[in-house]
């Protein structure tokens, strides 16, 4: 003003947090804590300046009721929290920021859940810092213009109970990365890991185990999917020293192919104990359908120690 001081910009933050209580129908509660602000981690204010609005900033924390979820490992009495940041420069031009502690989910018997990175674009000028999209990616806005929900990365563990693996920290766990959902479909990757223990698998009714499950989704559609495990053919008994590794590739119309790569010789107990050293060229094809059928490709090595082919009475 012409009378009294003029100030080119100004920001105004919380200078202390600010926690906001309220209950749920089953008397549970959660906690809202609007973060004061701070030089480090940042916090919540305003800015502005001569042409008026300039940014605002938010930093919240949520606690969830224990009642949905609960802090993994629990003490008994603290909850879950995510936390929520966002940098506003316009209303039509902002990025939610969100992660999830690790926890667990309420009546699922202890199944595990935890978001690192996950974002929600509402902005025409700038996106997530980690979003990138694939080379076959089909849409229109492949640059700022995005909005949706953006997933960098999440795991979800499956309860203790369903596991299969014998070690303890091996569960079943799921894993999310660089998931984009919009109107474009979903496209991302997905990830189950150590699914089912050899010899517990079941593949064509070979003693298997499914150790990692790979999923690639490209606008809703199926790009690329792969098993990863062990299985014994059936040629041999079903033990580990017989399991060779193998990769399978998903194929809608002619089921899975399976590429083996063997680390050493296994014995053929069909061929009376024979050792076969197979080369990395042999492969299986498993078509499931009403029936199940499945053909093999080995190419390889044969060799018997000791051999005895019975009594030879005439040779001419």
């Amino acid at each position: 003003t012409p009378n009294g001081p003029t100030l080119a910009a100004a920001k105004v933050g919380l200078l202390e947090d600010q926690l906001i209580t309220a209950n749920i129908p089953n008397q549970d509660s959660y906690e809202v804590t609007i973060k004061a602000i701070d030089p480090d981690s940042g916090g919540t204010s305003i800015e502005w300046d001569c042409d008026g609005f300039r940014q605002l900033d938010i930093d919240i924390d949520v606690g969830f009721p224990r009642s949905w979820l609960l802090p993994s490992p629990d003490d008994g009495s603290s909850k879950a929290h995510s936390k929520f940041l966002a940098s506003i420069v316009d209303w039509d031009d902002w990025i939610i920021n969100a992660s999830l502690d690790t926890c667990t989910i309420v009546n699922t018997n202890g199944t595990q859940l935890v978001v690192t990175d996950m974002s929600y674009d509402h902005s025409d000028t700038r996106n997530p810092p980690s979003l990138a999209f694939p080379t076959n990616y089909v849409g229109k806005d492949q640059d700022e213009t995005f909005h949706g929900f953006f997933i960098h990365a999440a795991t979800n563990e499956l309860p203790d109970k369903l596991r299969s693996f014998p070690n303890p920290s091996q569960r079943i766990s799921i894993q999310l990365s660089d998931f984009i959902i919009n109107k474009d479909g979903i496209t991302g990757k997905l990830e189950a890991q150590n699914v089912l223990n050899f010899p517990d698998g079941n593949i064509s009714n070979l003693g298997a185990s499914i150790d990692t499950v790979k999923i690639e989704l490209v606008n809703s559609s199926l790009n690329n999917a792969a098993m990863i495990g062990k299985i014994v053919l059936p040629i041999s008994n079903v033990q580990s020293s017989n399991a060779i590794n193998y990769q399978a590739l998903f194929n809608t119309a002619d089921g899975f192919q399976f590429s083996l790569s063997p680390a050493g010789p296994i014995i053929a107990d069909l061929w009376h104990g024979a050792k076969i050293t197979l080369d990395p060229a042999s492969s299986i094809s498993i078509k499931l359908d009403t029936t199940t059928k499945f053909d093999m490709s080995l190419t390889g090595q044969f060799d018997w120690a000791n051999i005895d082919i019975g009594v030879v009475k005439a040779i001419t």
